[in-house]
């Protein structure tokens, strides 16, 4: 099997002390046919006789040298004033209505171009895809980096700029909790009972309501993904603890080999008819792109591996835009149905 061939082309100048390592790294590449042309700038040092090593050492290396300095190419300088840039990096949320509905590429002339860059962008705390015609929208969240000048520059123009911490919002956090234990404790009468979303239905509604008006003003509810991934997982923990302590001594009694066929089939019934059905409607009556449908059939089904998966996949984010939607209303008619089939079953 033939290898791609590879030119790589060594400007220098006054280079000769990192000449040789430089070669010899590119020489080591594995799978491709390198060839390497050393161009010196006429450097006064001893890089004529280091390149002409090499050249005569290995038929790949090539060394051509300028009769005159050009001025293409200059050393490195220890200058302050160049060493010192001052860079910066924040999340720019966009609040200006002037903006809003412009494509990126509007923005050529600005005098900020070529001093920042936008890494991604956010909506709805979820990422979309980026390019010259992305068009920006109001609550849009802008990460970029740059020199400061011109991250100040797009933020006066853009909005407000949220700076990235690793700190958490216990504040939020505890207003949201007790926010979702109000919620809970909201409930109606149905059928001769009091039907309401509890404790857990509760914290589900204030943490969608908290994270959704939190990811798109920035300012409050910082949370860091290592925090947040404990929470998650410490909230799943203990509400499957509170449902099993609450429920399992009466299955159990219960529970016979006729009712756990029962619950088995039902159980395979209700977790893989409902999202092939969603997916055929979605994709070939709905005509929803594919990658925004299967997050939004994870999102119906509380599962976001389909969803990653899938964006991992593709080598995009498309997928996360379907799942916020999805997530929230499955998560509320789940709890709500939940307390409904306990009461039509007494």
């Amino acid at each position: 099997m033939s290898v791609p061939t590879v030119g790589v082309i060594v400007p220098c100048y006054r280079y000769a002390h990192v000449l040789e390592g430089c070669v010899a790294s590119v020489l080591d590449q594995e799978g491709v046919d390198v060839r390497v042309l050393i161009v010196d700038d006429c450097s006064p040092d001893d890089t004529p006789a280091v390149a002409t090593r090499l050249a005569a050492q290995d038929p790949r290396v090539e060394y051509r040298r300028n009769p005159e300095n050009l001025g293409l190419i200059g050393p490195e300088v220890a200058d302050q004033a160049a060493l010192g840039v001052p860079l910066d990096a924040a999340e720019i949320l966009v609040t200006n209505k002037a903006i809003a509905g412009k494509a990126l590429i509007d923005f050529k002339d600005a005098d900020f171009v070529g001093q920042v860059a936008i890494h991604h962008i956010e909506r709805g705390g979820a990422p979309i895809p980026l390019g010259i015609k992305t068009t920006l929208q109001r609550f849009d969240v802008l990460f970029v980096a740059g020199m400061k000048a011109g991250v100040d520059k797009l933020a006066a123009l853009a909005g407000r700029v949220a700076r990235p911490s690793t700190s958490t919002d216990l504040l939020t956090l505890a207003v949201g909790m007790i926010l979702g234990l109000l919620i809970g404790a909201v409930s109606f009468p149905l059928a001769g009972s009091k039907v309401g979303l509890g404790n857990a239905g509760g914290l589900l509604v204030s943490g969608v309501i908290v994270s959704s008006v939190a990811s798109r003003l920035r300012f409050f509810g910082n949370t860091p993904n290592a925090a947040r991934n404990v929470l998650e997982d410490l909230g799943l923990i203990v509400f499957i603890a509170i449902v099993g302590i609450n429920s399992g001594a009466a299955l159990v009694t219960q529970l016979s080999g006729d009712v756990a066929v029962k619950i088995l089939v039902a159980g395979f019934v209700v977790c893989s008819v409902p999202p092939i059905i969603c997916w055929a409607i979605g994709l070939h009556m709905m005509k929803i792109n594919p990658a925004i449908l299967m997050g939004g059939v994870a999102g119906a089904r509380s599962h976001s591996e389909p969803a990653r998966e899938a964006a991992k996949e593709i080598g995009s984010s498309v997928p996360w835009i379907g799942f916020p939607v999805g997530y929230a209303i499955s998560g509320v008619l789940l709890t709500v149905f939940g307390y409904v089939a306990m009461v039509m079953s007494k």
